[in-house]
């Protein structure tokens, strides 16, 4: 009878130990689980920072396309502009009529 005593003293002992072990282990779990919802927040925030800064530089590339375009009739309208007031050939050739 004293052996089971003993064993079941030693089974309780051991059941202790596990337990608070097991405590542990839920408590680092719980620990692991908010840093990784913390990293998870960081990530999405990233993301969303990203996406502002993709749609920021949409709009800067949709304004130097139109800018080019501007900058193009600018260029046709000034050599149309040109265009008008050169005279085509030999300047000579208009003094010999």
């Amino acid at each position: 009878m004293r052996a089971q005593v003993v064993a079941a003293n030693e089974a309780a002992r051991l059941m202790m130990a596990a337990h608070a072990m097991l405590l542990e282990a839920v408590d680092q779990h719980r620990v692991s689980a908010v840093e990784m919802a913390g990293a998870a927040d960081g990530y999405r925030m990233a993301a969303e920072g990203y996406q502002v800064s993709a749609e920021r530089y949409r709009q800067a590339a949709t304004g130097f396309q139109a800018t080019s375009e501007r900058l193009m009739s600018v260029i046709a309208q000034y050599r149309d502009a040109l265009s008008q007031f050169t005279t085509p050939g030999n300047l000579g050739s208009l003094t010999d009529e």
